[in-house]
């Protein structure tokens, strides 16, 4: 297994202009293969936060891995946030402890629940037949409650966070506290700071065991809002230079199996791609990364829903205007503030106080034009009574020269198109 997986790996030799399309085939297992290697600490299963999905994790993942950890032994679990059958959740948490179980050989996971995931990782542990799987317990920028006394936990908590205003320190004695003091709800699980809370709880140290291993790249389909897995999908990859595909032809085609996944793929480090992705439901969603990848990555791209409640929360947004494109700003790693970060699109500066104050926690924001008239019109209030999203009436032309994006000093160009949602990824 271990060769092929060399094999579908290897980069192509021929240059951009003249490489053909790789196909690759769906998967057969629900998770990235198993690479075969070893951790020096227990693998990792960690729960997003509402709205969110896995790659709320991807800045940890790597710091794991450059702590010890096989990259094999760490999910990030897609559940549901909308939902509230927790035993659906549970059961995709078990099935992901017995997996890491599995790969690693240990008895015991430590588990990280991030906000609503917080909440989820509490409920799970309070169930006395789950307690036993679960050696530690990192809870982060969630309501003040405690894991059971028989399992150390850490509470990663900021005094700036604006969206759980509650947290804040745990009296227990298993229970260690960490203020960050100035970070916002969604950096607090994303940053190098958190983590060195996270390697002074678990006893960490630096690690180049792992650095040799072979570089490895997977994909997820996956419905925006209850994170349900896109089957039969399709992922079309062409490499970019400032926003340009550099061959009309994809680099790689890939179809995903019933959870979603899609891979391995075979692609470069510190290169620039557009991800295309195409469902049974929805438009085409194409997704552009502002960070290139250095290290083994697992990718999410999320398609738009045609029923479901996150489908009633975007019913508004045109996904078929005859001029003008759709685009959503994501930012992967902290929340966009005013005054203290700056996004700027076109040579505007699209974060202000009314969209993005410090209480929003803004995360996404959806540009399009509003009225269809090609103008800049006041905002639409779509979003006003949920967190974390916010809209803005801005026409972007279907044609012409790919956007220009700059977020705090990195640039990222994103083709137009009238064809499909352009998703910026930021960093």
């Amino acid at each position: 297994m271990l060769s092929l997986l060399i094999a579908c790996l290897s980069a192509p030799e021929d240059s951009a202009e003249d490489a053909q399309t790789t196909y690759v085939n769906p998967p057969e297992t629900e998770y990235p293969l198993d690479l075969g290697c070893t951790s020096k600490t227990d693998p990792v299963l960690a729960l997003h936060g509402f709205i969110a999905s896995g790659d709320t994790y991807i800045n940890f993942e790597r710091f794991f891995v450059e702590h010890g950890l096989c990259p094999s032994h760490f999910i990030a679990l897609d559940w549901n946030t909308f939902s509230e059958d927790r035993e659906d959740s549970y059961a995709l948490m078990n099935r992901a402890i017995d997996e890491l179980k599995i790969r690693s050989g240990a008895s015991q996971i430590t588990l990280i629940g991030h906000s609503a995931g917080g909440g989820l990782a509490l409920d799970f542990l309070n169930i006395s037949e789950h307690q036993g799987s679960v050696g530690h317990y990192i809870h982060i920028g969630s309501f003040p409650q405690a894991s059971p006394a028989s399992i150390p936990m850490l509470n990663i908590y900021s005094q700036s966070d604006l969206t759980v205003t509650e947290a804040t320190a745990i009296e227990e004695d298993h229970v260690s506290n960490i203020d960050l003091i100035v970070q916002d709800h969604y950096e607090i699980a994303t940053s190098s700071e958190a983590f060195d809370a996270i390697k002074t709880f678990l006893s960490l140290t630096f690690s180049e065991d792992n650095k040799d291993l072979l570089l490895h790249f997977w994909g997820k389909g996956i419905y925006f809002g209850e994170n349900m897995p896109i089957a039969d999908g399709s992922l079309s990859i062409y490499e970019l230079s400032n926003g340009v595909r550099t061959s009309e032809e994809a680099l790689v085609i890939a179809q995903s199996n019933s959870f979603g996944l899609f891979g391995p793929l075979p692609l470069k480090t510190n290169t620039h791609y557009e991800f295309c992705l195409t469902s049974d439901e929805g438009p085409q969603v194409c997704h552009y990364l502002m960070q290139q990848a250095t290290t083994t990555q697992f990718l999410r791209f999320r398609g738009l829903p045609e029923e479901g409640f996150a489908s009633t929360l975007l019913s508004a947004v045109p996904l078929d205007a005859d001029e003008t494109m759709t685009m959503v700003s994501y930012s992967q790693s902290k929340a966009m503030i005013f005054e203290r970060d700056s996004l700027i699109i076109e040579s505007e500066e699209v974060i202000t106080e009314s969209r993005a104050s410090a209480d929003q926690t803004l995360i996404a924001l959806f540009h399009y034009d509003n009225n269809e008239d090609l103008m800049a019109d006041e905002d639409p209030a779509l979003f006003e009574f949920f967190p974390f999203l916010n809209a803005m009436d801005q026409p972007l032309l279907s044609s012409g020269p790919p956007v220009e994006i700059s977020f705090n000093g990195k640039n990222l160009w994103v083709p137009r198109s009238q064809d499909s949602v352009q998703i910026a990824v930021l960093e």
